[in-house]
């Protein structure tokens, strides 16, 4: 689940490379993100097998939620970004966010049994 989270994560950083499309191709994939986050990622629980790694999995999902939060907002200051400066500003603040979910999410899956 949370690999697959991370891929969502990492089409988002392949869309920050597309220069002046890049706002709209995040603004496009970004509910997807979400949705999903919502429904798989936020609600998860540590496996019973982590024993005392569950205290650490459970913050770093808590991390987790927040950065998402983060990022929602960030998009919704993209959406009212003027061209130019500020849009680049916020597209790095996203990108900034979107590698520190990357880093959470590899995090979580050293926590995990491999599949």
């Amino acid at each position: 689940m949370h690999r697959q989270f991370a891929q969502q994560i990492a089409a988002l950083q392949h869309h920050l490379q597309e220069g002046d499309r890049a706002s709209d191709l995040i603004q496009e994939a970004f509910p997807p993100l979400h949705q999903f986050f919502q429904h798989h990622i936020a609600t998860a629980q540590a496996p019973e097998t982590l024993g005392t790694g569950s205290n650490r999995f459970q913050a770093i999902q808590t991390e987790v939620h927040k950065q998402m939060r983060l990022l929602a907002l960030d998009m919704m200051f993209l959406r009212t970004a003027h061209p130019g400066a500020k849009q680049a500003l916020r597209l790095q603040q996203i990108e900034q966010r979107l590698n520190l979910l990357q880093t959470y999410c590899g995090a979580i899956a050293d926590l995990l049994p491999p599949p």
